[in-house]
């Protein structure tokens, strides 16, 4: 068998153990991977680009499984040979920071998922080499849980770069798009950048209008959010306008229930940040007999 023959087939059992992973098979994945990994040990070790995509897989493997530790063992061991294999801007080497930088998260090392960031955001993808098809895969992950550790401004650099990837493939335009400028736009809003979240919302609203989304709950979340960063703009009227119709449509999307009684707070408080105690007031008691109705 010639190497051209043996890469394609190792890239095969590759990804035959990942599509096993993603449809919750992951014993059996694993299963294939090791057998995987014995044979390039032995007689394919030559084939080193292929180690260092197997002990990415095994890792993926093993954080699917929760064995975190054995995980970092295999990411630790591709970063080290992808790096030596492709110098440490390759995206390919980011793309398994990036899976290090998870791990970091759930284990609560902030200052080292900072380190990676400034790091992974610094890679140039080459678009017609199809480096950056990985690294795009596992961004938004990272990004999002940077978010919820209240890391926005690791999540923000991030999703830069998650949308310079988008842009570089034209994918702007698409419904693809909105997730990742919906929580950039979550992510200024949160530092006070309010200028720059006024105008990601409004793409997002834009893009949601364009597919067909006018009716969801996320898009009266999104009207929620344009709203509070014009108010942190100083354009009270402008708004309260924004808020009023946030209001209604997660009234038509939600009904009665324990969202909608979390939604009433939240804009009565964005109402008291406008000084507007009128509307105010009945909201925080519309709040209360939703969340009375749904106990």
């Amino acid at each position: 068998m010639v190497e051209a023959s043996q890469h394609d087939l190792c890239d095969l059992y590759i990804k035959a153990a990942r599509l096993a992973r993603h449809r919750g098979a992951p014993h059996r994945s694993r299963e294939m991977m090791e057998n995987l990994l014995g044979d390039l040990t032995g007689a394919l070790q030559h084939l080193q680009t292929v180690v260092s995509d197997a002990l990415t897989e095994m890792g993926d493997i093993a954080c699917a499984q929760g064995n975190f530790k054995e995980a970092r063992t295999y990411y630790t061991d591709s970063w080290s040979r992808r790096e030596e294999l492709y110098g440490p801007m390759h995206p390919l080497v980011s793309a398994v920071l990036c899976r290090l930088a998870c791990l970091d998260l759930n284990e609560g090392n902030e200052e080292k998922v900072s380190e990676i960031v400034t790091r992974v955001v610094r890679t140039t993808c080459r678009r017609e080499a199809g480096e950056e098809e990985e690294l795009a895969l596992v961004l938004p992950e990272l990004a999002r849980g940077c978010f919820r550790n209240r890391l926005f401004k690791e999540a923000e650099k991030l999703l830069l770069k998650i949308l310079e990837l988008m842009v570089s493939r034209g994918q702007m335009e698409t419904a693809v798009a909105i997730p990742p400028l919906e929580l950039y736009a979550h992510a200024c809003l949160a530092q006070g950048k309010y200028e720059l979240a006024e105008k990601s919302y409004r793409q997002v609203i834009g893009l949601r209008e364009r597919f067909g989304q006018k009716e969801s709950k996320e898009f009266a979340g999104d009207l929620k959010g344009l709203g509070k960063s014009i108010c942190g703009q100083g354009r009270v009227c402008d708004a309260t306008r924004v808020c009023d119709s946030a209001l209604e449509m997660r009234r038509k999307a939600l009904g009665e229930n324990q969202d909608t009684s979390l939604i009433f707070s939240e804009l009565a408080d964005t109402y008291c940040h406008h000084q507007n105690y009128e509307k105010a007031g009945p909201l925080c008691e519309e709040a209360i007999f939703s969340s009375a109705k749904t106990e």
